[in-house]
């Protein structure tokens, strides 16, 4: 459990004072984490899990904080999907590929530049008359760990330990071509934290080494294009 401030009360005559130990009171740390883990989904999404912890100034728990957490994207990526070999240089041919990698030709930053979810005046920056990459992945439950995100909220109330799990979902055509950033914020004795941490979406391995078929999503080209320039809409 997190440490309260500890007070002490000095006497003197009819007036008195509250002097108190305020060390890891009234503030929190936010740390979000990530593994080297992708899941797939009905083979139509995939999955990463996620969590956060909540610590004091001390490095004590917080048990019982509301995180609230969002996710907001951060950059697309053109280009298109090559198979590579064991050098990791493109595959001369067939028989020479160990997995699909993706050959970006331009990094393009989100167009929603006030993250409202709106196309505003100026925005469209390729033309194509919507937001790019609008909003590919959403906040979900972890898959077993608890305690998890409330998906009506999109809050989680840490454990003992301070920790609190979610996981976000998104469909394999957006893997490898999206960046976006998770943001969690807690309020402990009055004072908000917030913690930012940028993901790229990804597609788990085994996918990508599955260089006999299609590459996750089914195309070989970015759904955002495979143009060089963020201005085209190719």
């Amino acid at each position: 459990m997190s440490r309260l401030g500890q007070c002490v009360v000095f006497f003197n005559f009819l007036v008195f004072m509250i002097g108190c130990d305020t060390a890891g009171e009234g503030a929190a740390q936010i740390q979000i984490g990530s593994a080297n883990e992708v899941s797939s989904i009905q083979g139509l999404q995939y999955q990463q899990p996620l969590v956060v912890q909540v610590t004091d100034l001390d490095g004590n728990p917080v048990a019982g904080a509301s995180v609230s957490v969002r996710v907001v994207p951060v950059e697309y990526f053109k280009g298109i999907y090559i198979r590579i070999d064991a050098n990791g240089l493109p595959a001369a041919l067939l028989a020479d590929a160990v997995r699909w990698g993706s050959l970006i030709s331009a990094y393009c930053p989100t167009e929603d530049l006030n993250d409202n979810a709106v196309l505003d005046a100026g925005e469209d920056i390729n033309g194509n008359v919507v937001l790019d990459p609008s909003h590919p992945a959403t906040l979900t439950p972890h898959a077993s760990a608890l305690p998890t995100l409330d998906p009506i909220s999109n809050r989680i109330l840490t454990d003992d330990s301070g920790f609190g799990y979610f996981s976000i979902t998104y469909p394999e055509s957006v893997a490898s071509w999206v960046a976006v950033r998770i943001i969690a914020s807690t309020r402990v004795l009055g004072t908000e934290s917030t913690q930012t941490m940028e993901v790229d979406l990804l597609a788990p391995l085994p996918d990508l080494e599955e260089v006999d078929i299609a590459p996750p999503g089914g195309s070989t080209e970015s759904p955002y294009g495979v143009a060089n320039v963020c201005t085209d809409a190719n």
